[in-house]
């Protein structure tokens, strides 16, 4: 999907929940959309960021992909920050971006074949949360004492010593959810994500239809090797919680393109661009 900020195409995933076949071999999306909350974040940031520091709608037309595994939607001259490649998905890297963050080294390696430049800022936007949206606080007493955040594709079942979170209720909802938890399994990436960027003690579970790269991504991005995942609910809680995570935001928001929004800079001359092998 495409969100529209000033000039700015923001890009994230939302596809709907049914695929259709068509007569002409193609493939046709209907019902409503799947609205998983750690696809929905990266328009949320975006919007928070360029509103706190009172960027102009002005610019040139681009696109900007962020939060997710949305790399292979990229196009040439389109800007990536802090975006990852999807393990799905086996795709040749885009030519042509401008890369200014990656979500991990992983995901670098893979536009290495493609680009002889890149930068080595790492990190998801979603461990911004907590420093652009500071409504979303922890309480003292979290009253849900084990929660279960799965991946979308993973299949949810409630159970009598944990609560269940739904990935696809609102994300305010998610989020402070995830919060009141004073310990939290997830297979879920974003839920980890933004577990760990409260430091809500949180223990990845493995996915039973997600690879290991995206995951193995992002720990790498933040400086860790990916811990051991539970096998479920009650092997996170023999193994306790990970490691927390150590982040300094500063190095993340400032290869944020803002200059895609100014009135007077151009898009390209202040970018990042990777340069073709």
């Amino acid at each position: 999907m495409i969100e529209r900020n000033g000039s700015v195409e923001l890009f994230f995933w939302n596809p709907r929940t049914v695929r259709l076949g068509s007569l002409f071999g193609r493939h046709v999306e209907v019902g409503p959309r799947k609205s998983n909350f750690g696809d929905l974040l990266g328009p949320m940031i975006v919007r928070r960021l360029v509103k706190k520091e009172g960027l102009g709608a002005g610019g040139s037309p681009a696109m900007l992909l962020t939060v997710g595994s949305v790399l292979h939607f990229g196009r040439p001259e389109a800007h990536v920050w802090g975006t990852g490649r999807n393990g799905k998905v086996e795709s040749e890297p885009v030519p042509g971006m401008y890369i200014h963050a990656l979500r991990g080294p992983l995901t670098a390696r893979y536009l290495s074949s493609r680009y002889t430049t890149l930068p080595d800022t790492y990190g998801d936007p979603g461990l911004l949360v907590p420093y652009l949206f500071p409504e979303f606080t922890r309480p003292e007493s979290p009253s849900r004492k084990i929660g279960v955040l799965a991946n979308l594709n993973d299949k949810r079942e409630p159970g009598d010593t944990f609560s269940v979170i739904e990935p696809t209720a609102p994300v305010d909802q998610v989020v402070r959810a995830i919060l009141d938890c004073e310990y939290l399994v997830t297979s879920s990436l974003h839920g980890l994500i933004i577990a760990e960027s409260f430091g809500v003690p949180v223990r990845h579970m493995r996915s039973d239809h997600e690879p290991r790269f995206k995951y193995e991504d992002y720990f790498e991005g933040t400086g860790r090797r990916m811990p051991p995942s539970a096998h479920n609910p009650m092997h996170a809680l023999d193994l306790g919680p990970q490691d927390p995570v150590t982040f300094d935001p500063e190095p993340l928001l400032a290869a944020f393109p803002r200059h895609l929004w100014s009135r007077t800079a151009s898009s390209k001359s202040n970018s990042k661009r990777g340069a073709a092998a």
